[in-house]
């Protein structure tokens, strides 16, 4: 069943504060149960954008703020500072908005270094390697990982993306999508070699697969840690070039 209450920065639009707050706790609670069954996605990665965006536009809104400080008002003898008439601004002007961000922002964190730590305990017991020889052309491949009824076949991409606003820090995205294996490819080589039967615009493929030691659910953990190791084995691993 779908949340219907998911959290993201739509939830700041509501007017009542409580209700607001209540449904933030709502759904910090599901994903502290997630992360107490090892499932770390998609709660972590909700989490992690819910406060990259908060945090965002607070700062925006402050540099707004101070941009354009509005008439004088008084002085405030003691901070020894002109106090202004805050102009109306877009962003979190209202003090119950700010106020609720400052109570969400700690609250967030908290359960993203909960997350974190979880996703870091199954990183540790994880490992990529090579099946059978490399090629040279590395960007696209297969990525095989175990499940209880044998292994699941992962066929991936690499793309290069230019961050907007960033020059030209560039990183490097993962593009996948799965493909059948047939039952009686039962270990890895098995695996690579009816991959390549069954496609032949890769007639040499790039083939790792993932080993394990902890249990933990295949596609709300293993899956993306999986991912996320393939990047980096694939950055730090071999030559870049054409087939």
């Amino acid at each position: 069943m779908a949340n219907p209450h998911p959290l993201t920065l739509g939830l700041f639009a509501s007017d009542d504060a409580e209700l607001v707050q209540y449904r933030l706790l709502a759904g910090l609670q599901r994903a502290r149960r997630a992360f107490d069954q090892t499932r770390v996605y998609p709660h972590l990665a909700d989490l992690i954008r819910l406060r990259r965006d908060l945090v965002a536009l607070r700062d925006q809104s402050e540099t707004l703020r101070s941009a354009q400080p509005g008439r004088i008002q008084g002085i405030d003898w003691e901070k020894r500072e002109v106090v202004y008439a805050r102009p109306d601004m877009p962003g979190l002007d209202a003090l119950p908005v700010s106020d609720l961000v400052d109570w969400t922002l700690p609250r967030l964190t908290k359960a993203i270094e909960e997350g974190q730590a979880i996703y870091e305990f199954v990183e540790a017991r994880t490992a990529v390697e090579a099946v059978g020889l490399v090629p040279r052309y590395q960007d696209e491949g297969y990525l095989l990982i175990p499940e209880e009824s044998g292994w699941r076949a992962v066929r991936y991409a690499v793309s290069v993306l230019v961050a907007p606003g960033e020059g030209t820090a560039r990183y490097r995205s993962l593009r996948t999508s799965e493909v059948p294996l047939p039952n009686d490819a039962t270990e890895p080589r098995a695996c690579k070699r009816a991959l390549t039967e069954q496609h032949r615009d890769l007639p040499n493929p790039a083939t790792y697969c993932v080993h394990a030691d902890v249990a933990v659910p295949t596609d709300a953990t293993l899956v993306p840690v999986a991912k996320r190791k393939l990047l980096r084995y694939l950055a730090e691993h071999g030559p870049r070039g054409e087939a």
